[in-house]
């Protein structure tokens, strides 16, 4: 669901589109946005991977190139500052390590001497902690069962009754049919087949209709829209080739798991565009109490 371009990457390249503190920030819900504290700032750097700590979470970044930090100076005031030299950056348990083709990977999945960029935050006291880091390297192989031909995995795009119209992981939509024994569950819980949302990310299970649809006998809600953090508003600036968005003031990390969702259908991170109304729900990232961005599980564009 998104376009990765690594050549930026190895070039150490950041393409950023639009001012940083452009737009007012949109509505979310409580405990959704999350913008940068004065003292504050935003990280954007590229470099060589010098060492990494698993145990610790911890890596060391050699910065190369034009590495910056806008500090917030409260308001719409930022100041740019460069980046230079070798950082330790520390990661949270909701920080996005990926590999070149999007997709997540262990901390214990960097190795020394692979180039990286890092979309962070760095506190007032220079201490970076990192938001996104992607590794230029080849993608690690993730151990995944082999999918059931009656199983699928999506978003929800809406619900009609009892049909349920889910977007897939492989981009195509399905009608997904609950029926009196349909069983909902949410982290193995229970709940009323009511509970299953708009934006919700669900894995189903049970027989194909002759027409294509899917009569559910069994829906995991992996994902709870209604209950997520959510941010909206214009997006006020895209970093290509990290997946990073700013909306709401907020820092932004996607994946190559995160579902892009325009109209009802699929859509590209690269169709994320300066200005555009943008919604998005996801999970927060804290370092420690202090909320620094959002670990975005969809993003609906407007």
């Amino acid at each position: 669901m998104r376009v990765w371009r690594s050549a930026g990457l190895l070039a150490g390249v950041v393409a950023v589109a639009a001012l940083i503190c452009a737009p007012a920030p949109g509505s979310g819900a409580a405990g959704g946005a999350a913008p940068l504290a004065k003292g504050w700032g935003r990280v954007i750097a590229s470099g060589t991977i010098m060492g990494v700590e698993p145990s610790r979470g911890m890596l060391t970044l050699a910065i190369a190139g034009d590495g910056h930090v806008d500090w917030a100076q409260g308001g719409a005031a930022w100041r740019r500052g460069t980046l230079t030299g070798t950082r330790r950056v520390r990661l949270l348990g909701a920080s996005v390590i990926v590999d070149a083709g999007g997709r997540v990977v262990p901390i214990a999945g960097i190795r020394p001497g692979a180039p990286a960029m890092l979309w962070a935050v760095a506190q007032p006291d220079g201490e970076v902690v990192g938001l996104t880091v992607e590794i230029a390297s080849p993608r690690v192989a993730m151990a995944t069962a082999p999918p059931g031909s009656v199983s699928r995995t999506g978003v929800v795009l809406g619900r009609s009754g009892s049909t349920v119209d889910l977007l897939t992981s492989a981009g195509s939509r399905r009608s997904i049919i609950l029926t009196g024994a349909t069983v909902v569950r949410v982290n193995g819980q229970v709940v009323p087949p009511a509970a299953v949302a708009p934006y919700d990310i669900l894995r189903v299970g049970g027989p194909l209709n002759s027409d294509g649809s899917l009569a559910a006998t069994l829906i995991d809600i992996g994902f709870s829209a209604p209950d997520a953090a959510r941010i909206s508003g214009p997006v006020e600036e895209v970093v290509s080739g990290l997946g990073g968005l700013v909306v709401a003031q907020t820092m932004v990390a996607t994946t190559a798991d995160t579902y892009v969702v325009r109209g009802n259908g699929r859509a590209e991170f690269s169709q994320v565009a300066p200005g555009r109304t943008t919604v998005v729900y996801g999970v927060p990232v804290l370092d420690r109490d202090t909320p620094i961005g959002l670990s975005a599980r969809v993003v609906v564009i407007r």
